[in-house]
């Protein structure tokens, strides 16, 4: 799933609008011409450029085996370029095609910048994750316990900032084995761990263990939809609650918050479609 066409059908109407999308890369990326044939980047080099399709189709591969097709108005490229790590498809122009191409630096450099276009990729890629677990959901393939899943956002520096920006009664302690999400209710905020450790669950099995500066919740807080996963206080914790008022202002007022919790929706991606299916 990951570098493949970066909007389906649905998803324009809700998460995705490609003009959006062309203004930004405009805005600080190079534009290629690429003649039909050309490889944009392989499976398994590093990723340190995303793409802008301004023009044409480009074909996905994943060992020799076509996946799928980013056509007009398509961003690919993201995962491994948010991420840092290799690429998880091959993509060759299927036509000729004009790209807008952006390396790593300059891209976060610019969502820094413009933190509007931050959250449009954090609910894509919600979209994405959600139709990921969905499928791991119904073939009974999720992870358990022993999967080493776990995700940090902030780092201290960021986490102070986060404590500094949030009134004091955002503040609140969880004993172990306390509930705090429930898988499906409705969500009205998303969590900073301060101190202790979180498991996030679905269907009882565990994909990811977080602790200090790690944060979750977000996915119902960013797309409106009902909790992807219940959160269960594995030790005594300390939790920053993030309401939807305050995480749009986190997002604008520090752009830091945003790209980094882009990157965390994106590893979390990443280990996700790294799972049996």
């Amino acid at each position: 799933m990951e570098d493949l066409d970066f909007v389906t059908e649905p998803e324009k109407k809700t998460v995705y609008d490609p003009d959006v999308a062309r203004a930004f890369f405009k805005s600080c990326g190079t534009v290629l011409e690429a003649v039909k044939g050309t490889i944009l980047f392989v499976e398994q080099s590093q990723g340190d450029k995303i793409y802008f399709i301004a023009a044409g189709e480009v074909a996905l591969s994943l060992n020799g085996k076509n996946i799928d097709i980013s056509r007009t108005g398509a961003v690919i490229g993201e995962m491994a370029t948010i991420t840092g790590t290799p690429r998880a498809a091959t993509a060759v122009a299927r036509t000729d095609c004009t790209l807008i191409g952006l390396a790593r630096d300059p891209f976060f450099a610019a969502l820094q910048r413009q933190p509007d276009f931050a959250l449009m990729l954090m609910r894509m890629m919600l979209a994405r994750l959600r139709l990921g677990l969905s499928i791991l959901r119904m073939r009974g393939t999720l992870a358990d316990k022993d999967a080493g899943n776990t995700g940090r956002v902030a780092d201290d520096a960021l986490l102070k900032s986060i404590v500094a920006a949030l009134a004091p009664s955002a503040r609140s302690r969880f004993p172990k084995d306390r509930l705090i999400l429930v898988e499906g209710g409705t969500g009205t905020c998303m969590y900073v761990v301060q101190e202790g450790r979180v498991s996030i669950a679905i269907k009882g099995a565990v994909i990811e263990t977080i602790g200090v500066g790690g944060i979750f919740g977000e996915m119902a807080l960013v797309d409106d939809a009902p909790r992807a996963a219940s959160a269960i206080a594995t030790s005594d914790c300390t939790l920053l609650a993030i309401d939807r008022v305050a995480f749009l202002e986190l997002i604008r007022s520090n752009p830091a918050f945003g790209t980094e919790l882009l990157k965390n929706i994106s590893e979390r991606l990443r280990y996700l479609n790294a799972q049996p299916k």
